[in-house]
């Protein structure tokens, strides 16, 4: 490709030519990298480099996704010449042929669109009873955090049905949170929407989704570095019973309105002092807390269950559990909004 074209100065014909002439130059690289894969089947080189599959091996050579490895193993196994022709050519897309081998056919169909041939394929799959039962055999939720233990990440493996079910929860509890104050990814939501259905106490006897009642407070065992925390502000030496490493803002919600036993400990974990598990905030201050506001403070907000007291001066910040340090909030605006995007409560005017 000529680097001195002035793009600019194109029209917007010419434009889509230069597109078109490249995703075929794509193409028939892509073609070239299809047949140094073959060869190196052919050579059991994946194999003999240790490498589990062909896309593993593909992966460690190819600066690419896992996705695309697998295309470009796909593509090799399948060995068709009408498939090698269209790439060779650049008459086709990488992505297209691609599909057409995943779903072992030469067919292109020129007619449909990717995920128009992805819907064609699905149709076609068949699925026996030895892979259904497989599937319910298989099926698994499993969990991890990452290096530093700050992110977790959740996954769940299971029936096609049922997992149908599970994200239909999901996402009707997210249809029913109230709105932030910004707007936020579909895919956040859904998390808040499976954390309020984990602190729900329990379902409604109806069996919808709907969360209405209980309130779980957040119990937590954290361990503070009295060295590392002193001189990090709080972003670093603190961490709970179960290894995850906490910040200032976890510390902060936890302290707001949970059930928490604080372990201050020497940086060789020998314990400074030993506290006991207690509520952030007296039962009766709570009480007269939720009965004097009546509902959550949030502008707009309407909700009057799951409601929580928040401290307007963090205790962190020497605040207090006095009512008039106190407010009203549902668990979405506190955990959520204030404590989670760290909005702010106005202490002349307790509303977002």
């Amino acid at each position: 490709m000529d680097r001195a074209i002035d793009f600019e100065a194109l029209t917007p014909d010419q434009l889509e030519q230069v597109l078109g002439a490249a995703e075929r130059r794509i193409a028939q690289l892509r073609w070239l990298q299809v047949q140094a894969i073959r060869s190196a089947i052919r050579r059991q080189v994946p194999l003999g480099d240790g490498c589990r599959t062909t896309a593993e091996w593909i992966r460690g050579r190819v600066d690419t996704t896992p996705e695309t490895a697998r295309s470009l193993e796909a593509v090799a196994d399948l060995d068709q010449a009408a498939l090698d022709r269209a790439l060779e050519d650049g008459v086709a897309g990488f992505d297209r042929v691609a599909e057409a081998a995943r779903g072992s056919s030469t067919d292109l169909a020129p007619h449909l669109d990717i995920a128009g041939m992805r819907r064609v394929a699905a149709r076609r799959h068949r699925v026996s009873r030895d892979q259904e039962i497989a599937a319910h055999r298989t099926k698994s939720v499993t969990y991890q955090r990452d290096l530093f233990g700050t992110v977790g990440h959740l996954r769940a493996d299971g029936p096609a049905i049922d997992t149908d079910l599970i994200y239909g929860a999901i996402r009707d509890v997210a249809d029913q949170l109230p709105r932030a104050p910004r707007p936020e990814p579909r895919a956040a939501r859904e998390f808040d929407s499976l954390l309020a259905l984990a602190l729900n106490r329990g379902a409604p006897s109806d069996g919808s989704a709907k969360v209405e009642t209980g309130d779980r407070r957040p119990v937590a065992t954290v361990f503070i570095d009295a060295v590392e925390a002193a001189t990090t502000n709080g972003e670093a030496g603190a961490w709970t019973a179960s290894g995850s490493r906490v910040g200032p803002n976890t510390l902060e919600r936890i302290l707001c309105d949970g059930v928490v036993e604080l372990t201050a400990v020497t940086s060789d974990g020998t314990p400074l002092a030993v506290g006991t598990a207690r509520s952030a905030t007296p039962p009766r201050t709570r009480r007269y807390v939720l009965a004097r506001d009546g509902g959550c403070a949030a502008d707009g907000c309407t909700s009057m269950t799951r409601l929580q007291p928040h401290h307007i001066r963090p205790r962190s910040q020497l605040g207090d559990n006095h009512p008039d340090n106190l407010t009203t909030l549902c668990w979405f605006h506190h955990h959520v909004v204030v404590h989670g995007r760290r909005f702010r409560i106005d202490p002349d005017s307790p509303t977002l």
